[in-house]
């Protein structure tokens, strides 16, 4: 039945013995073994890692967004598919880029890409690698002028139970109340703030931490564009301190309280609300996790992270075999689908980004990044075999690791598919 799948004759088994799929390619043996061998000791993690997991989110997406036929926009459930017709792409064709010099990445395009920032294991990362980069090239453009930035970070007690939706959008309406009325008016004034960039964030209590278990954790990371902050410093230590951001620190912990108290968060402590200096250096070493898990430390050494809590991601690596995991990503996707990860105040783009339109979600999955060249294009049959024999993932590994001419020679036979 398989040589017959969309038209594709003569069925072949697989090159892979990992007691998933058993076969030969003749000649090519010796090859296959090679370069199933580095893959697995080198570059398979993260591709395959995305690959597992984008399988698994498809298993617990809602029901009404894989009804047959119907692509529910920003659903994952369809991503990595083959282009509808008449809606661009590469003429039918998949590309497949690598990662330029000595290899270690690789990635298909050409394919529909959903453009989820929230469920999606595919398109996140890149379109995080673009964000990350966007705001890092603001924050340093401000400082260029002789600005300054805040990085100011929202919380509130968090336990278990409760309705997470419900939760976050009482979070979400006690930050905009925050931001509002006139008394922020007058601190708007006086901070000389002209705008901000929120991004929301949410982690999951680690069972590894020892620690008891609050559940999710969502809170916001926002950075104040400041014209300028007053600076002392130590004669002995080089050593640079921000008097007036202290004091800034206590009026914001103050209001935070209130606003929270008032949306039924519960009494914030100390821990509520922080504020510091920072720079682009600095954004990318904290909250650039998901452009990080780009290159591949998030999926490798995640779930090493016993102190912290789990990421979306994590749960979805554990949710693969541990339903229960599955029913906490499906509470968190419900509770956060829809929702803005990264929110720039009004005229905030136009001041540092004069020359720039804002690119969507699916445009920034979409987008070729630096360092990365064609490798070769799959044909739609291609492509139709290798997601018959599941060989998607080992496809995209081998080019990364030995390239596509190589990884055509293990996965199809002497003559490819039409």
């Amino acid at each position: 039945m398989i040589g017959q799948f969309a038209g594709i004759p003569g069925a072949m088994q697989s090159p892979f013995t990992d007691g998933r799929r058993v076969g030969v390619l003749g000649n090519t043996t010796r090859s296959a073994t090679l370069a199933e061998n580095k893959v697995k000791t080198k570059g398979k993690g993260a591709v395959a890692g995305r690959w597992g997991m984008l399988r698994t989110v498809k298993k617990y997406i809602p029901g009404h967004e894989n009804a047959r036929g119907v692509r529910v926009p920003d659903s994952p459930f369809y991503c990595m598919t083959l282009q509808p017709r008449g809606t661009g792409g590469t003429g039918g064709n998949v590309s497949v880029f690598r990662k330029t010099g000595d290899g270690g990445g690789a990635f298909y395009s050409g394919l529909y890409h959903c453009g989820s920032v929230w469920g999606c294991p595919v398109c996140a990362p890149r379109i995080a690698e673009v964000r990350c980069t966007e705001v890092c090239e603001a924050m340093d453009r401000h400082y260029a002028a002789g600005g300054y930035c805040l990085l100011v970070t929202f919380t509130f007690p968090h336990c278990r139970g409760g309705d997470l939706r419900a939760n976050v959008d009482k979070f979400l309406g006690a930050v905009r109340r925050f931001k509002s009325g006139a008394t922020w008016q007058g601190i708007k004034k006086d901070l000389n703030l002209i705008g901000s960039i929120r991004g929301l964030e949410v982690t999951y209590w680690n069972p590894d931490s020892g620690r008891a278990n609050n559940g999710f954790h969502p809170h916001t990371h926002e950075l104040l564009f400041v014209r300028a902050v007053t600076a002392t410093t130590d004669a002995v230590t080089g050593t640079r301190t921000y008097p007036e951001i202290d004091a800034w620190r206590e009026i914001f912990a103050d209001r935070w309280r209130k606003f929270a108290a008032e949306f039924g968060l519960g009494l914030t402590n100390s821990h509520g609300l922080d504020m510091r200096v920072t720079s682009s250096s600095d954004y990318v070493a904290k909250f650039g996790e998901l452009a990080r898990w780009g290159g591949d430390r998030e999926l490798v050494k995640g779930t090493a992270k016993t102190r912290g809590g789990l990421s979306p991601w994590e749960l979805l690596r554990r949710a693969a075999s541990d339903p229960e995991y599955g029913r906490i990503w499906q509470e968190y996707y419900r509770a956060f689908k829809g929702r803005r990860q990264l929110y720039w105040t009004r005229g905030l783009r136009e001041i540092v980004f004069p020359e720039l339109r804002e690119k969507t979600n699916q445009e920034c999955a979409r987008e070729i990044p630096d360092g990365y060249e064609l490798a070769g294009t799959l044909s739609p049959g291609e492509w139709v075999f290798l997601g018959v024999m599941d060989l998607h993932e080992d496809f995209l590994s081998l080019v990364a690791v030995e390239g596509f001419d190589v990884a055509r020679g293990v996965c199809f036979r002497s003559r490819p598919p039409p």
